[in-house]
């Protein structure tokens, strides 16, 4: 378990370096720009605010 409401890792495990801008956004993603996509995952309750990044070209196996 990662500790943060609202992370479900496994809808990642298949990307890979050839994963489309498609895929990605269809995960829940939004785009940012080029590189950068993210996900506001809210606030948890001790009122820390969560965002998800996903930068497809840091993606390593």
């Amino acid at each position: 378990m990662t500790g943060v409401e609202g992370f479900k890792p496994d809808r990642f495990k298949n990307f890979t370096e050839k994963t489309t801008e498609n895929n990605i956004i269809s995960k829940g993603l939004t785009k940012y720009d080029d590189n950068i996509y993210y996900e506001d995952l809210g606030v948890d309750s001790s009122d820390r605010r969560h965002i998800l990044v996903f930068n497809p070209d840091l993606l390593k196996d």
